[in-house]
C-alpha cells in the first residue's frame, strides 16, 4: 500500500515528466536545465553515484561517471530523475538550503532511508509515467514480454521497470531478481497477486540454486534464440506457505530471463 506522501510525490513527478516526455522518454537533463540547476559530470570514484548540492545559492546535481556509463545509460537517467527528486520534493530541497546533507540526515547522521525511498519513487514516476506506462503495456503479452518492451521504450533499468511493472499491478505477478549467486536481491509483487494467494511483506520462497542454474545456463546457450524461457507450474513450487494440491496452489507461468554477471529474473505470473 503507498501512502499518501509517495502519492502526492507520484502525482508530482508525472505533472513534471509531462511536460518533458516525448517518444515515451522523459529527458532528466531538459528539466535540470529548465530549473537552471547545473549538471556537472566528473570522476569521484565510489563515493556517490549522484548528489544533489545546494552552493552560494544554486543548485548543482554532479554525476559520478567512475559510476555510471555514459548520461543515456538508464542508470543514469535514474540517478538523475532521483537528485530532481530531491530538488522538487519540498523537505529534501529545505534541508539542503539549512546546510544539512540528505546522505547523512537522520537522528544519528546516517544515511536516511525514508528520504532516498521517496526521491526513487520520484525518479520511477517521472521516467515511467503511469499513464503511458499502462497504455504501453497493453500493447504487449503480461509478463517479461512487456516488460522487455518497456524497458526499451522509457530507457529505464530492467529492476526499474520490473518494480513499475508490480507497482501498477499491470498483471498478477511475482517477480524475483537473482544476484548473480542465486540468492534473491528483491522480490517484488502486485497487489492482485496478493489478494489472490495471500502473499504478504517478503515472503519466504523455496529456492531450487540448481535449477534456476540450469535455466540459466539454458539462456546462455548459443543453441537457443530466445529472451527468455517459460514453463507452467504450480505456485506451491515457489511458495512454502502453499500445501501442494490445494485450492490456493493455483497454476502459474513461470518466465526466466538472464542478466548475465548481474544474475537475472524470474516472474510468476497467475495462469
Amino acid at each position: 500500500m503507498i501512502d499518501e506522501k509517495l502519492l502526492e510525490i507520484g502525482y508530482l513527478a508525472e505533472s513534471i515528466a509531462e511536460e518533458f516526455i516525448f517518444e515515451n522518454k522523459v529527458d532528466p537533463f531538459k528539466i535540470a536545465e529548465n530549473q537552471s540547476i547545473s549538471v556537472i559530470s566528473g570522476n569521484y570514484q565510489d563515493y556517490f553515484i549522484g548528489e544533489l548540492v545546494f552552493d552560494t545559492e544554486e543548485f548543482f546535481i554532479h554525476l559520478n561517471y567512475d559510476q555510471l556509463i555514459d548520461e543515456n545509460s538508464p542508470r543514469a537517467r535514474f540517478t538523475l530523475g532521483h537528485e530532481l527528486g530531491h530538488y522538487f520534493i519540498d523537505e529534501h530541497r529545505n534541508l539542503l538550503k539549512e546546510g544539512i546533507s540528505l546522505h547523512k540526515s537522520d537522528s544519528e547522521g546516517g544515511i536516511n532511508y525514508e528520504i532516498e525511498k521517496e526521491a526513487n519513487f520520484f525518479a520511477s514516476n517521472l521516467l515511467m509515467p503511469e499513464k503511458h506506462f499502462v497504455n504501453l503495456s497493453n500493447q504487449f503479452e503480461p509478463g517479461l514480454e512487456t516488460i522487455l518492451n518497456l524497458r526499451t521504450q522509457f530507457n529505464t533499468s530492467i529492476e526499474s521497470t520490473v518494480i513499475r511493472y508490480a507497482q501498477l499491478d499491470i498483471s498478477k505477478c511475482m517477480i524475483i531478481k537473482w544476484n548473480a549467486d542465486i540468492t534473491p536481491k528483491f522480490i517484488s509483487y502486485s497487489k492482485s497477486f496478493a489478494s489472490a494467494t495471500g502473499v504478504k511483506g517478503r515472503p519466504a520462497l523455496k529456492v531450487n540454486v540448481d535449477g534456476v542454474k540450469s535455466q540459466f545456463g539454458l539462456l546462455d546457450s548459443i543453441d537457443i534464440n530466445t529472451d527468455y524461457i517459460e514453463d507452467k507450474v504450480s505456485l506451491s513450487k515457489w511458495v512454502p506457505t502453499i500445501i501442494p494440491k490445494t485450492k490456493r496452489d493455483v497454476s502459474c507461468i513461470e518466465q526466466t530471463y538472464r542478466l548475465g554477471d548481474y544474475g537475472g529474473l524470474t516472474l510468476l505470473r497467475l495462469d
